[in-house]
């Protein structure tokens, strides 16, 4: 009777508002059906309705109406967003200034967010709004019930709902629950890496929600627990955080929601939520089926309706998505239902059927290295004596530096030089209540599971105590001396360990030293020979009263910037001109001013080595008419 009662009162509401709005000359008002609102919710709209202004200005402003409406395609709501007219990338470029401004009103939980001045049409507003949201996973708290005021055909400012059971106690809890994920992250990861660690974190740590009630990313990383929307926002989320492209893509006909990523320029798809087998499997179980698939691949594990969106736009019919790890040769974790834990470049899991190993991967290089167990793990079947489980169910986890693995009664540390440390084994009580299944870290701790079976029963968690690290012992591989040549630097004779990185003088790793003493330069290129130029003074026959001249030579230049000569000659000779040469012409000769001094001195100077040869000068001299028949000495020598 309540409930009728406040449907009644809601319709004497709006038709006074029809009225009001008649009598001022204006459109009729525009309510959007919301069938499905109870009591609370009605009278929730009534005062918001209420609230909302009219015309405050003046009577000149632009007349306001208001409606009550409700997002339909928020994610975190429950919804499945639809087809646009254009794909969301278009839409958005429209209104990328009101999208930041109606970011910026949740993120402070703003009663009113004023849009008149962005000019968004009234159909549009739904779309602009839900994307926010489902753009923005951290805004798990607003509500896909909102009202909106509009002048024209332009809305005027939108009213939020929030949901008042997160506050900001909640926000704290989420931004921490995030940074803690986000920072098992290495910053030398590929992105490869970061991706199949965040798809195994939420495939470990969410359970499926069977209730249907929990959609956000708060219920799937806080609370552990949450539907199809709650895995692909919280995927998206991290991945972003971590400088991922990740979007969510929905089906309305599966009514389902999964991610699409770009890994190296490619599209693929993840499906975190199908990779979480339901009917309650043990923490740690984590299969890697819908793992980077093609859309033809997603087809063959169940999404099978062809309405997939991704921001609005058609993926489907349009695809673009790549084969690349369809191939199994690429897709090592195909088959794999352990979580991978990854220490730098090392990934260590288990295969289904891997009773007697575990397995060590370098991704840089795809090497596998296999680590033979002592005794076969493989889990009993409970209270059926002599029968066993068929597959294995072992689970990985990095831990300070390590690998740590569970078989059906222990719990392993394995390094990443293959060093196998036993490190935890069921008690006799806890044995007789059933096997070790799971084993995840969760808020700094470490916990194992028990339970009956891997699957439909009850487990009970444990924290695990792991002990301290050993004195770490070396690994040591020889690195024998090396010649140093004037391509590549040579080494000394060392030791290296390749576990902890340190460098030894010796085979018992007691000189420690470090990778700089061990390098031996490479040689520097050899200098050219120095060569010395040789100047020559050329032979001159002459008769007495004659002109002659004398030219001096030079070879072998090394090339010369700089030059001062001792020209010295016989007093009976008269020099009369000084003519310059080929040789050392790209240098800058100084004529000297006095052609009477014997000796004379002469100077070249230049920016640049000269290294031509040939003739430097041509003397011309005179030999007297008194000149007595005989030789006569014409020198040069190099002023120091």
């Amino acid at each position: 009777m309540r409930k009728l009662k406040t449907f009644r009162r809601f319709g004497y509401l709006l038709a006074a508002l029809a009225l009001l709005c008649a009598s001022a000359g204006a459109e009729k008002l525009a309510v959007e059906d919301v069938p499905t609102l109870d009591a609370a919710a009605v009278e929730t709209a009534e005062a918001r309705i209420e609230a909302a202004p009219i015309a405050e200005e003046s009577v000149r402003a632009p007349e306001r109406k208001t409606a009550f409406a409700r997002a339909d395609g928020v994610l975190q709501a429950g919804g499945f967003p639809k087809a646009v007219a254009a794909p969301r990338a278009a839409l958005c470029s429209e209104y990328p200034a009101a999208e930041e401004a109606i970011y910026a009103g949740l993120l402070a939980r703003a009663e009113t967010i004023n849009l008149y001045s962005y000019g968004i049409p009234l159909t549009d507003i739904q779309n602009v709004y839900q994307s926010v949201i489902n753009e923005h996973p951290e805004l798990f708290y607003v509500e896909a019930e909102y009202s909106y005021s509009y002048a024209g055909t332009a809305v005027y400012a939108i009213y939020p709902g929030y949901n008042t059971s997160y506050g900001p106690a909640e926000e704290e809890r989420f931004r921490a629950v995030c940074d803690e994920i986000l920072g098992q992250l290495e910053p030398d990861w590929s992105d490869l890496q970061k991706l199949l660690f965040l798809h195994d974190y939420i495939v470990t740590h969410v359970e499926y929600d069977n209730s249907l009630s929990r959609y956000n990313a708060y219920n799937a990383l806080v609370e552990h627990s949450a539907v199809c929307q709650g895995y692909s926002l919280s995927f998206s989320y991290l991945g972003r955080q971590a400088g991922l492209d990740i979007r969510y893509v929905t089906s309305d006909t599966i009514a389902h929601a999964w991610n699409a990523v770009w890994l190296d320029g490619e599209l693929f798809y993840i499906d975190c939520t199908w990779d979480d087998p339901s009917n309650g499997w043990y923490e740690g179980y984590c299969t890697h089926d819908n793992f980077l698939r093609s859309r033809d691949g997603a087809v063959t594990t169940g999404h099978t309706s062809s309405d997939w969106l991704c921001d609005g736009a058609d993926v489907y019919e349009n695809d673009v998505s790549s084969t690349r790890y369809e191939d199994p040769a690429n897709a090592w974790w195909r088959d794999l239902h352990t979580a991978v834990a990854q220490l730098g470049s090392i990934c260590a899991y288990g295969t289904s059927d891997s009773e007697y190993n575990v397995l060590i991967r370098d991704l840089n290089t795809g090497a596998v290295q296999t680590i033979a167990l002592s005794e076969p793990a493989i889990w009993p079947v409970f209270d059926q004596p002599g029968y066993y489980w068929d597959s294995s169910y072992s689970s990985f986890v990095t831990w300070d530096g390590a690998f740590c693995f569970t078989t059906d009664e222990s719990v392993y540390r394995l390094f990443v030089n293959g060093t196998l440390e036993l490190i935890y084994t069921l008690t006799e009580e806890e044995r007789s209540a059933g096997s070790l299944y799971g084993l995840v870290s969760d808020g700094g701790e470490l916990y194992y599971a028990l339970g009956t079976a891997p699957n439909g029963v009850p487990f009970i968690r444990k924290t695990l105590e792991v002990p301290a690290l050993p004195a770490h012992v070396h690994t040591l591989t020889y690195v024998p001396a090396l010649e140093p040549t004037t391509e590549a630097d040579g080494n000394v004779e060392y030791w290296y360990c390749p576990d902890c990185g340190s460098y030894f003088l010796d085979a018992d790793g007691l000189t420690e030293t470090s990778a700089d003493e061990v390098i031996v330069p490479r040689l520097d290129e050899p200098l050219p020979p120095i060569t010395t130029p040789t100047l020559t003074v050329e032979s001159v026959i002459g008769r007495s009263g004659n002109i002659v001249d004398v030219k001096i030579g030079l070879a072998d230049n090394p090339g010369i910037a700089g030059a001062m000569l001792r020209l010295d000659y016989a007093p009976e000779l008269v020099l009369k001109n000084i003519t310059v040469g080929d040789a050392l012409a790209g240098l800058t000769f100084t004529h000297p001013g006095d052609l009477s001094e014997n000796p004379v001195t002469l100077l070249w100077d230049g920016l640049d080595a000269d290294a031509t040869n040939g003739t430097v000068l041509t003397l011309t001299f005179e030999i007297p008419a008194t000149a007595a028949d005989g030789l006569y000495a014409v020198t040069l020598s190099c002023e120091p």
